[in-house]
């Protein structure tokens, strides 16, 4: 019968090598976007529309029981189910309408067919490295284009830099892979600066605050939490002021203004948020609608506290913050299951931890262990990025929710049966040493 069972299950992890392959080509046409850049005459083709119907096929194709029993992918499409619903009551119908289409493709093309795409670790860390390289390649592009990304949802500063702060942990703790060669590590330590370049370049405030919280998640994330951070702080007093020195007084002026209210752009963010908030308490539960903020801040503008005769309106303009968007667009139900995603992926990174923590000897195990702290940093450096861009419907944090499922459930599947028995056989030791202290007892007489 456990013969009959593993045959059935290494046949329903055989799938055709096609699947990976697709996967890998849509990770590099969506981030490192060679028709928007270098390659323009590839546009009219529209390879990653074929990709994504590729994935959504494979996704249709497969079983889909996995949803009914992961709370994740259901948050995903109650979350997906809310801003599609608030085309009901929003007063720019468009917004609802494409920020729904934007959820729905990201579940059936990329969230929900990892499941069947990377169905064993050897799959699923293999695909990290294309991960890796995609990320690196969108550096390199930023850096080129003096701080802009390559386009479509990484064109931005502000976004290139939050999905690029989000990437530094997974060259810093891949490094650490067992049998990784050196060839690998020195470009893992490449693509590291990389990122950390493009941050810096992109002059975006919000992604220079998720490059630090990656690098502080990494020192409180180490076996030397104390000691690490006193070297970074030794090292920044050190060689800080040479770092500063290689840019442009106009840079490090910006920079300087960056918690500074009076400042322009800091004074008009404050601004955006006060009338979020204003919004959202005139539409507590469910908000004004996805994607409504910008054709409707015009209505409380003058309720703002900040508000001042003659002030430019910020028609059209987006709140500046993922926070300060989800409370007036989609309420306190949006809030809620956004909540409740980022606690799945919390949650979920933790009990990976306490899992393969059972088997410090299995080389997948510390590789999978690895891997989790980097969803770790990436989720902390995507919350603080997102304090100042407006990304809530952007596919950096779903993509990453994707990722730590999947994880989750090749982990669970993988060791959740050796540790049943290796829970069994001790409380088989157990009863044996009871038994023996038993007899012991019975034949010198003695109660227990």
């Amino acid at each position: 019968m456990k013969i009959t069972q593993n045959i059935r299950k290494k046949a329903e992890n055989i799938n055709p090598n096609w699947y990976f392959s697709v996967l890998a080509v849509f990770v590099f046409l969506e981030y490192v976007r060679p028709q928007d850049s270098y390659f323009g005459f590839l546009a009219p083709l529209k390879i990653p529309a074929i990709t994504l119907i590729l994935l959504a096929a494979i996704f249709f194709k497969n079983d889909k029981r996995y949803l009914k029993e992961e709370v994740g992918y259901k948050l995903f499409i109650a979350f997906w189910f809310l801003t599609s619903f608030s085309v009901v009551y929003a007063v720019n119908t468009n917004g609802p309408y494409q920020a729904s289409m934007t959820l729905m493709w990201m579940g059936i093309s990329f969230i929900f067919p990892l499941v069947i795409i990377l169905n064993d670790i050897d799959k699923l860390l293999k695909f990290f490295n294309y991960w890796i390289f995609s990320q690196a390649l969108v550096a390199v592009t930023t850096i080129l284009n003096g701080g802009t990304g390559p386009g479509g949802i990484v064109s931005d500063e502000n976004d290139v830099a939050c999905a690029l702060a989000m990437a530094v942990p997974y060259a810093f703790y891949m490094y650490f892979f067992s049998g990784m060669s050196a060839r690998n590590k020195f470009l893992l330590l490449l693509a590291g600066v990389l990122f950390a370049a493009a941050v810096i370049i992109s002059a975006s405030r919000g992604g220079m605050l998720g490059l630090g919280a990656s690098l502080m998640m990494i020192t409180l994330m180490s076996k030397k939490p104390v000691g690490n951070s006193i070297k970074i702080t030794l090292f920044i007093l050190i060689f800080g002021g040479l770092i500063l020195s290689l840019f442009p007084a106009a840079y490090i002026e910006d920079m300087a203004n960056m918690t500074n209210t009076e400042d322009d752009t800091a004074d008009d963010r404050l601004w955006s948020w006060s009338i979020s908030w204003i919004m959202f308490l005139d539409n507590p539960i469910w908000g004004v609608g996805a994607g409504n903020y910008p054709w409707t801040n015009h209505l409380y503008a003058e309720l703002s506290p900040m508000w001042y005769e003659g002030r430019h309106i910020l028609a059209g303009r987006v709140a500046h913050s993922l926070y300060f968007t989800v409370l007036p667009e989609l309420g306190i139900l949006g809030v809620l299951i956004y909540l409740a995603i980022l606690k799945v992926i919390y949650s979920r990174c933790k009990t990976i931890k306490k899992i393969v923590n059972q088997f410090p000897d299995d080389k997948n195990a510390v590789k999978i262990k690895l891997l989790t702290s980097a969803f770790q940093a990436s989720l902390v450096s995507f919350m603080v990025s997102s304090m100042f861009i407006s990304v809530l419907y952007y596919p950096f944090i779903y993509h990453l929710l994707g990722l730590v499922l999947v994880t989750y459930k090749l982990v669970v599947e993988k060791y959740s049966t050796a540790l049943s028995e290796k829970s069994s056989k001790k409380q088989g030791n157990r009863d044996s040493l009871r038994n023996k202290n038993g007899r012991r007892h019975f034949l010198s007489g003695k109660a227990e």
